[in-house]
């Protein structure tokens, strides 16, 4: 096999409509690390118990991609990259939210911060049930919590709001931070630098593979950075139509285990 490292995004993508890894996927998956590939997923998500038994399901031994390409974690929860927010703008992001009223989720050294206990944000915990959590009493805390680093800042809102979230981080911290649409409630704000592309090249660098030997799977727009910047970029079938135009082949949707499909034919020497 040609390529010697391949990532692939959760949602949409490995998983099925059930939000299940199929015994197909898992097979594939096998097959091709045994023909020499190191493969690994690439998640929006922060390392959770959710994430690690999906790393189980797998058997994977290498670093995952998590926080949308903020960190590299080992299964054994080894950090060997990580890119926080810049101090400063992390205390600025937090400070205008609070200024706008708007509930926050804050990520600082794999710890949950909440800027208030909603029902939205309790919706967000019953994801990460065993991360260590903490209500955020005062808007001066977050001088203190970032003195750990801060991962990512969340702002919650009604989906009617979203829009003008982001219209705001994007006026307010150009050029300083990204800030994507994550879900219809949700406004993450990363690194400028931080994307699913640049750690799998942090990854690719980690193991000395050549960037033309690296794969890439996903199915939205926050998977674009890193189709681009494989040396195979895969979409999905059910990709949304801008991740769609930048790939450099289309493979079986996640329905119809469209990685497995793909694996099978990269091992064939198809692709």
């Amino acid at each position: 096999m040609k390529y010697k490292l391949a990532a692939a995004d959760l949602d949409g993508t490995l998983l099925d409509r059930s939000s299940k890894i199929t015994d197909a996927s898992v097979a594939a998956v096998k097959a091709a690390e045994k023909a020499g590939l190191i493969f690994t997923i690439c998640t929006g998500r922060a390392q959770s118990t959710v994430v690690m038994g999906y790393i189980e399901r797998l058997g994977l031994s290498c670093p995952v991609i998590t926080y949308n390409g903020a960190m590299l974690i080992k299964p054994d929860g080894e950090i060997i990259f990580r890119r926080d927010l810049e101090n400063e703008d992390a205390v600025k992001a937090y400070e205008a939210g609070a200024e706008r009223g708007t509930d926050m989720i804050v990520w600082s050294d794999n710890r949950l911060y909440f800027s208030k206990l909603t029902p939205e944000t309790a919706f967000y915990r019953s994801f990460y049930p065993h991360a260590e959590l903490t209500v955020i009493d005062s808007p001066n805390e977050i001088y203190d919590i970032v003195r750990h680093g801060i991962t990512k800042i969340i702002y919650v809102s009604s989906p009617e709001l979203t829009d003008d979230n982001q219209r705001f981080v994007d006026e307010q911290f150009a050029g300083r931070v990204v800030g994507f649409r994550s879900s219809p409630n949700y406004i993450e704000i990363v690194h400028k630098d931080v994307s699913k592309g640049d750690a799998l090249l942090q990854l690719a660098g980690y193991y000395g593979i050549p960037r033309e030997q690296t794969v890439a799977f996903g199915d939205e727009k926050n998977d674009i950075p890193m189709i681009k910047a494989a040396g195979l970029g895969v979409a999905m079938a059910n990709a949304v139509p801008e991740l769609l135009a930048v790939a450099d082949y289309v493979t079986l949707s996640n329905a119809e285990d469209g990685v497995a499909d793909a694996l099978y034919k990269m091992i064939n020497g198809e692709i």
